[in-house]
This record gives structure tokens, sequence and C-alpha cells, in this order.
């Protein structure tokens, strides 16, 4: 008889992992290397069991020990190798660091029933094709019944679910592996499919052969393997709507892990959804798209197609092509293209292509090519081709379009068409025109600005105010007289075409008498450029005259003054030209008679409404201004 040999060859995964630190690590799992050539069974289960650092339990009527085997194995788990030795036969039970082996019961298979609905169970472990390391969190699943599993410690898996198919493409996914699909044909109700999923980058591969050649498995059962390269992420912003606290509470750890191993595109005509995941899509509804979707409560879906319905809030991952409708929220990870419309908000991770209707909010985090409405507020991070129309304030990169608000509107980029608000429009340049009730503020303006106060670097266009203060605009201080002995200054700001006057004066020989004569003023103006160092000023103003203390009556100048300015620098010039007056004031005033109704000697024309008096006459008016 030939001399039998056996050479055993242990490679532990670490110098660290002694026997002790094996025995934490359920028995089947544990891994060695083995190879014997016809060799009595005992012997082998003896060598295995050291090896592993365990102790085989079995009675003689259960196992012939004398009968010669053959096994070989390479860094492998004990359960592998026991079922290579033993194949169905023999089924084992760890008790402590015992392993008990006891003769296989073989139940009845449940045979399936052509084109009835029948209970399927799937099993196996999921394994890392290089190491033979157990493969956790990976996802398991069914695209036709949407049933889903999760590997759980050492690899293990169950997938159940119910068809009246007996074919069924099962998948596995997990990050960082190759996704692969397998077309399982089941005769019966039980199929156990062991999986050794390869690393993406597997440097076992080499270039230039087809990882779809290679078999991985296979089952008594017909199973066809089929690999998918789903190594490229995801163009699309639904990880930020992913990360939101309200979707990541709303979101179950299996749908997490699903959502962050399945690259899969599953599509449905229908859903019905109470609260995530308690619907007809069950754990996978964040990737599934469906084209009518209803969500009795709130509802989260891989997509819309048509429309979607939701009783409090409907939040989708992907896109939405078609409608929303919500009755307090709907949150998008990526575009919308259609319309949305919800009691309270609207939120966009993509682009918006159409409209957003919200009873509080609208945002998007891309552009917006269309409108938002909404009562409170709408903000665009991105570009804004459209309008937004707002209760209180609008928010927009840049825009081309409209922006309306009860109190503000913000463009902190370029804007091309309109802002109109209560209070304060801000764009960084505006070409167009800004409208608010208080204030304007813009970095250039090329067109027009409307309001109470407005400020700008540059402007090219109109600036109509109380008062516009334009960096590169109109500037003047201005020191004069006139032909009723008043000395008077003034601060002249603006553009050319537009600028604000604010004065003050008083009569020189009352100057620093006790009861001096004195008034303020405001005005308007506008200046014609004649030649370069020439202008021709033409002002209407507005003067309040007291004596003394403010005086409360009617006593109210105004002034039409036409002037020539000529410049001898860039910082100094002279004006003089002729005025226009008329004096409205109240002859109750105790001064009237004294004082002002004789400012002039000879008036132009006189008129009396009862106790008010209209005094017109021509004057002057010359003077300094300093730029």
């Amino acid at each position: 008889m030939q001399h039998k040999s056996i050479s055993i060859l242990i490679l532990l995964i670490s110098l660290s992992c002694s026997v002790f630190g094996q025995n934490k690590t359920p028995i089947t799992d544990r891994t060695i290397t083995i190879k014997a050539t016809s060799e009595p069974l005992g012997k082998v289960l003896d060598l295995i069991a050291e090896t592993a650092g365990f102790t085989f339990s079995y009675s003689n009527q259960v196992l012939n020990t004398s009968k010669i085997v053959t096994i070989m194995a390479e860094n492998r788990s004990v359960s592998y190798i026991l079922s290579q030795l033993f194949k169905d036969e023999i089924s084992y039970q760890q008790v402590g660091n015992h392993l008990v082996l006891q003769r296989a019961i073989k139940q009845k298979q449940k045979q399936v029933a052509p084109n009835t609905k029948t209970s399927f169970i799937i099993s196996g472990y999921i394994r890392d094709y290089n190491n033979g390391e157990g493969v956790t969190n990976a996802s398991i699943y069914d695209q036709q019944t949407l049933a889903s599993a999760t590997s759980a410690d050492f690899g293990y898996y169950e997938l159940k679910f119910t068809s009246d198919k007996s074919s069924h493409v099962i998948r596995f996914s997990k990050t960082g592996y190759r996704d692969t699909s397998f077309l399982v044909n089941l005769s019966t109700s039980n199929a156990i499919v062991n999986l050794n999923l390869q690393p993406i980058y597997d440097p076992i591969l080499k270039p230039g052969i087809d990882s779809s050649q290679v078999v991985i498995f296979e089952s008594p059962d017909s199973v066809t393997a089929v690999f998918h390269d789903t190594s490229a992420p995801e163009k699309i912003s639904q990880s930020k709507v992913a990360m939101a606290p309200v979707v990541t509470w709303l979101t179950s750890a299996k749908q997490k892990i699903a959502l962050a191993n399945i690259k899969d595109s599953i599509t449905r005509k229908s859903q019905i959804t109470f609260f995530p995941p308690v619907g007809t899509n069950g754990v996978l509804s964040p990737l599934v798209s469906n084209d009518i979707s209803l969500n009795l409560f709130v509802g989260y879906n891989g997509g819309v197609n048509k429309v979607e319905f939701g009783g409090f809030a409907n939040i989708v991952r992907r896109q939405v092509n078609g409608a929303q409708f919500a009755g307090f929220a709907n949150i998008v990870g990526g575009h919308l293209v259609g319309a949305q419309f919800a009691g309270f908000s609207n939120t966009i991770g993509g682009s918006v292509y159409g409209s957003q209707f919200a009873g509080f909010s609208n945002v998007a985090l891309q552009e917006v090519n269309g409108a938002q409405f909404s009562g409170f507020s709408n903000i665009t991070r991105g570009k804004l081709r459209g309008g937004q129309y707002a209760g209180f304030s609008n928010i927009a990169k840049q825009f081309m379009g409209t922006q309306v608000a009860g109190f503000s509107n913000l463009c902190y980029g370029n804007a091309y068409g309109a802002q109109i608000a209560g209070f304060a429009n801000v764009a960084k340049n505006i070409n167009g025109i800004q409208v608010a009730g208080f204030i304007n503020v813009a970095d250039t303006v090329r067109g027009a600005q409307i309001g109470f106060l407005n400020f700008a670097r540059h402007s090219t266009g109109t600036s109509i105010a109380f008062m516009s203060f334009i960096k590169n605009g109109y500037h003047q201080i201005q020191v004069g007289t006139n032909e009723l002995n008043y000395i008077n200054v003034a601060y002249r700001s603006g553009t050319r075409f537009f600028y604000t006057i604010l004065e003050a004066g008083t009569k020189i020989p009352s100057l620093f008498g006790s009861k001096s004569q004195w008034y303020y003023g405001y005005g308007v103006g506008s200046a014609i450029g004649l030649s370069k160092s020439t202008d021709l000023n033409i002002d209407l103003g507005w003067k309040h005259l007291n004596k003394g203390s403010y005086t409360d009556y009617i006593n109210e100048l105004t002034s039409i003054n036409i002037t020539a300015n000529y410049k001898f620098n860039n910082t100094f010039s002279v004006y003089a030209g002729p005025s226009f007056n008329c004096l409205i004031a109240n002859s109750n005033n105790p001064d009237y008679d004294a004082t002002y109704s004789s400012l002039r000697k000879n008036y132009t024309f006189m008129e009396t409404d009862g106790k008010y008096r209209l005094n017109g006459w021509f004057g002057f008016t010359a003077g300094v201004r300093f730029l």
C-alpha cells in the first residue's frame, strides 16, 4: 500500500489571532488552511479541531470515522470545509467550544405549483472573494417583489418573499464591491445561495478579462451570475436632502444601509404609503420611482414620474417629473420638472423647471427656471430665470426676471430685471430697476433706483430718492446767498440727471440777534452739461422759514433756481443765476406783519385766501461749490 502523507498549513489572519482570540469567533466561522490526502475522516476531524481551537462531539453511529477522504482548503471557514466533507448529510451545532455533529434531518421541500402564490426563503452566506471573510451589511433584494434583506454577522442573510413566479433575479449589493445579480429558477420554496462578492478593484482579475465571465456560485437550482459596474457615483444632489434631519429621522437603519449599497433605479406604476417604511414599496421605497404616488401621511420615495399626493409631506430622493401636492411640505433631492404645491414649504435639492407654490417658503438649492410664489420667502441658491413673489423676502444668487416682496429682495450676484420691495432691495449689480419703500443698495446700477434712500458705488442710470449716495456720482457742498440776504449751506448728492439738496440758512443782519431769521429746506435738481467746464443747474426747492425758535405757522418758500456753474478744476466752482420764488404764509403769525409781509418791497404778484397770503417775486442766487 502506497505510503500515505498528510501536510497541514495553518495561516492566521494576523499574528494577534491566537487560539484565545479565535474562541470569540463562532466555530463555524473560524478560518483555517488544511491539506489532507487519502486520510481517515476521524484523523481529518481531529486536525480541523486542533487547528481551529475547538473539539468535535459525535457518536460512531453518526460518522464512519475510518472513511478515507481528501480535502484541500486554503483560508476557508470551518463551515465551508464541513460542507465539502459531508455535503448535506450532517448538521452541526455549537455548544460552548464544542461542535456537535448529528445526522441531518432532511425536510421535505414544498414543491412550487405553477401560477400559485408561494412563500420563498433564499438564504446563505456572503463572503469576500479575496479573503473569505463574511461581508456584513450587504443588501440583498428582488426588484420584482421589492423584498429585501441585509446580511448579518459573518455574512449570513435570509431573503423572504411571496410570489406566483418561480423565476426571480436576486441582486446583491455592497459599497466597495461589484453588484451581482442571480437569475434563480426555484423548484422548491427554499434555496441556499452562498456568494463570494468581488471588490471593485480586484487584484485577481487581470486586465482584459470580462468580469461577467467569472462564475461565482452554482446550486441545484438554476442560477446564473451577472456582474454590474456601479462604481460611478450618482451625480445628483440627493445626498444633501438625505442628510436633512427630518429625512434622517424618517429613514430606518435598513433603509440607510440599502441607500448606501444600492444604485439601481426601480420603477412602479403606483404606490401607497402610510408612514415610511409602511407602504407597498417597503424598505426599498427610497429607491423606487412611481408614476402615481399616494402618501396618506408621509412618504419617502425614489422619484415621481406623474403625480404625488401627501397628506402631510412628500419626500423624494431623486427627481420629480410632474406635480406634487402636500398638506405641509414637499422635499425633493433632485430636480423638479413641473409644479409643487404645499401648505407650508417646498425644498428642491436640484433645479426647478416649472413653479413652486407654498404657504410659507420655497427653497431651490440650484437653479430656478420658472417662478416661486410663497407667503413668506423664496430662496434660490443658483440662477433665477423667471420670478420670485413673496410676502416677506426673496433671495437669489443671480436672476433674470422679477423679484417682488413685501419686505426685501436680495440678489448677491448680477440682476437683470426688476426688484420691487416694501422696504429694501439689495443687489450686487442691477441691470434694470430697483423700487423700494425705504432703501435700495447696489454696487453697480445700469438702470434706475427709486426709494427713500439709494446707495450705489457706480451708477450710469437714474437714482430717485429723498437722498441718494452714489460713490462715483454727484457730490457738492454749496455756500451761497440770495436776494433776501440769506446765507445758506447746502449738500447736493445723487447723479447729474437727478440729485437731492439738503440746505439751511440764516439772514445775515439777524444772525446774532435774539430772534434771528433762519430756514431749513429740501430740494431736487438736474445738471445739464454745456461744456467741459460749464453746467446749467435747474433746482426746485422748498424752505420752511422761522424767526427765533421753530415756527409752527405755515411760512413755506418754494424756489426755482436756474444757475450757470463754472468749474475752475475738479474740486471748486462758482455759480450764479436767477430764481423765481413763491411764499405762502399764515397772516395770524405774530411775526407776519413785521417780517413775512415785507420780505420784498415789490412783489410780482400777491394773492389772499382767508388768513393765507401768497406772494411771488423774481430774485437771484450765487455762491461757490466744492466738489
